[in-house]
């Protein structure tokens, strides 16, 4: 059982990120301290993050996991979609705003994203350590197997300072 299964998540602070303009293109970041500490788990792992702007290069094999739904129905009207946790593998195609946003690509068109994906991770392993390069913003125009991604390399200092995660 999932920590997110086992109970429910209290939150004791939620900073919001304004340190570039307040453009929800390049600014989709926020940080969330649990009030409890959860349990390491296959669902839950330690990641690092990065001040190297190398991470998130373009061609660079990375990994989004998220909680959106299963449907093939995008806009799930037909309520036949379920949320789950799920993962795919991208690569990075190109970089936005001085590298303060990225967009990702399924080049083998496998893994789509979908609605409430947006807030997920996006990995990359390294010498057997995850760091966390990036949060999922959205969808590009009507391609599913492309998003945008707000870069943790840009937030660096502010994660560092607001948090002690550096």
């Amino acid at each position: 059982m999932s920590f997110l299964e086992h109970k429910r998540l209290e939150f004791q602070i939620i900073l919001f990120n304004y340190c570039y303009r307040a453009d929800v293109n390049y600014d989709d970041m926020m940080i969330w301290e649990l009030k409890e500490d959860i349990r390491l788990n296959d669902f839950a792992q330690p990641a690092c993050i990065s001040n190297n702007p190398s991470l998130q290069a373009t061609y660079t094999n990375v990994r989004l996991t998220s909680y959106g739904h299963n449907n093939t129905n995008f806009d799930n009207t037909d309520r036949k979609g379920i949320y789950m946790l799920r993962k795919g593998d991208f690569v990075i195609e190109s970089l936005a705003n001085m590298g303060r946003a990225f967009t990702i690509v399924d080049q083998h068109q496998k893994y789509s994203v979908r609605p409430g994906d947006s807030g997920g991770s996006v990995i990359n392993d390294v010498n057997g350590r995850h760091y966390v390069i990036g949060v999922a913003s959205r969808a590009i125009g009507s391609d599913p197997f492309r998003a945008e991604i707000a870069s943790v390399y840009a937030h660096f200092n502010q994660i560092c300072q607001y948090t002690g995660v550096c």
